[in-house]
């Protein structure tokens, strides 16, 4: 065995994960000797092993494709030797449909001797995956009659519509779409219905009715009748077609009353 009194020792002592080289010296090589006869300094080396860690993965493997990228998460920090702290990263983040593996390793130690190499993972690798979207499915919503065409749904890089897309007059019309799919998103074929809702008279602007004289019999006038549509603009209304008018108290002197009601 090694004896301090007689020998010198050197290079023995190390902290880090690595091989190292030991080497004893005789201090008196004129009186002492080895077991072996000889005098020569001996050397030897030692290895401190990396310590080994558990990589613990997410439960989360496989995603629906967003547009973003994803990769399964890690357990960060994990718990070294005493106070040291192994900060992990996740590599091999992806973002289309597909079957991929994602890595786990070492980014930095904090703590300690900060060293990681001092480490080695285990279980680094998992395998996820990313699934094909689904179409969004178009929705509309009704409009409002204007006197101008309405589209209800237009093509996107997505869909193509095809049916009654456009119209002007009041009505439900049925807008059917195809979305052929790609390698992110499933095909999808459907339809929808939109409304024109018929437009509100109570919109509308009556001409001015000037007084008039008692003649005896019902006095009907017929105002001029419209509306502020199309957008910008405005409409004159044709009675007996769009309206029709209705009368009280129309006869004898004093106030009477005219109202139109829509013949939709």
């Amino acid at each position: 065995g090694f004896n301090s009194s007689t020998m010198n020792i050197s290079g023995h002592t190390r902290t880090d994960a690595g091989s190292q080289t030991v080497t004893v010296s005789l201090k008196d090589k004129t009186n002492y000797k080895w077991s072996d006869n000889t005098t020569d300094d001996v050397t030897f080396t030692f290895t401190i092993n990396k310590k080994s860690i558990a990589v613990t993965w997410g439960s989360t493997t496989s995603f629906t494709y967003d547009g973003s990228s994803h990769a399964p998460t890690v357990t960060t920090p994990v718990t070294g030797v005493g106070s040291e702290k192994l900060n992990l990263t996740v590599s091999g983040a992806q973002t289309n449909v597909g079957d991929y593996t994602a890595t786990a390793s070492i980014s930095s130690v904090t703590g300690g001797r900060e060293n990681k190499n001092n480490y080695t993972l285990t279980n680094t690798t998992k395998s996820f995956s990313i699934v094909r979207a689904g179409i969004n499915l178009p929705s509309v919503a009704d409009k409002t009659y204007t006197g101008s065409s309405q589209t209800a749904l237009s093509n996107t890089t997505q869909y193509t519509v095809s049916g009654t897309a456009s119209a002007i007059d009041a009505g439900t019309y049925t807008v059917y779409y195809y979305a052929p799919g790609n390698t992110n998103y499933n095909a999808k074929s459907g339809s929808v219905d939109v409304t024109i809702e018929k437009y509100n008279l109570s919109n509308a602007t009556i001409a001015t009715i000037g007084a008039k004289t008692y003649t005896g019999s019902a006095i009907t006038p017929t105002p001029d009748v419209s509306v502020p549509i199309p957008s910008g603009t405005t409409t004159s209304l044709v009675n007996n077609t769009d309206f029709t008018f209705g009368y009280e108290n129309n006869t004898n002197v004093g106030t009477a009353s005219i109202a139109f009601r829509g013949t939709g």
